[in-house]
């Protein structure tokens, strides 16, 4: 890429936010932002002194589609086929795409608000129809990220999968976790250290090695007696999870 290309940006969510950042804080033109929260579109236009514009008249070089994945078909089939486009989504196959010039730029990280996103470590997937926008792509990823791969859409597929168990799931259990602690008056920050040990751990030995509680040592009365302090809803979750765990480490399913 011998001159950086400017970029117009389709979202204002945290996704958009946190690449039109690293875009601009690069010297790359964002060239303007479409979306439909006029707040938002107004904040990022003026911090990154873009203008506004609509979809069927968006004039930068690239075309970044950050929204959620339930809206990209039909958002990018609205786009100029003449502009390259790259998308964000992580479970969107490029070949469901009639758009000749499309790509994708997957981030494989949880993103909430922009100003806890201060380094792009975290690995970037790359996949394009054409080997022109791959170029541009890789280029692009390599200037702010320390990790870029190709990556197919199938196996985004199965990342992204994978993904849902890793992250979404496990912050899932610990709001339940806290729920149950809040409804008894145990403050959740008694977990911290419990937390942060969980996690560095895993950062050491293979999740499986790591498993610890009542269902790893087929603790029996335990499981049966936290079964009896929960709620419909919470015992079928409990059963199932712990019926996994057993499962694992080779004991019988409750």
């Amino acid at each position: 890429m011998t001159s950086l290309p400017s970029i117009s940006i389709v979202g204002t969510g945290n996704v958009a936010q946190l690449f039109g950042q690293k875009f601009y804080d690069i010297g790359i033109e964002i060239a303007s932002v479409v979306g439909r929260n006029e707040v938002k579109l107004k904040e990022l236009s003026d911090h990154w002194n873009t203008k506004i514009e609509k979809l069927e008249t968006i004039s930068g070089d690239l075309i970044l589609v950050a929204i959620p994945d339930e809206s990209v078909l039909e958002i990018i089939s609205r786009i100029d086929p003449n502009k390259p486009v790259f998308y964000t989504a992580g479970s969107i196959n490029l070949q469901s795409i009639s758009h000749p010039n499309c790509g994708v730029f997957y981030p494989l990280q949880t993103i909430t608000k922009i100003e806890n996103q201060k380094d792009i470590k975290f690995p970037l997937l790359i996949e394009s129809k054409t080997e022109s926008l791959s170029q541009v792509l890789f280029e692009l990823a390599n200037q702010i990220s320390e990790s870029v791969q190709y990556c197919d859409s199938e196996k985004r597929k199965q990342i992204h999968l994978s993904a849902v168990f890793i992250n979404n799931f496990t912050n899932h259990m610990i709001y339940l976790g806290y729920k149950i602690a809040k409804q008894n008056s145990i403050a959740p920050s008694i977990y911290s250290d419990l937390l942060r040990e969980t996690f560095e751990k895993l950062s050491l030995i293979n999740p499986l090695d790591a498993q610890t509680g009542p269902a790893r040592r087929n603790d029996l009365k335990t499981i049966r007696q936290q079964i009896e302090m929960l709620d419909e809803t919470e015992k079928e979750l409990y059963i199932s999870i712990t019926d996994s765990i057993l499962k694992t480490y080779f004991h019988e399913k409750l």
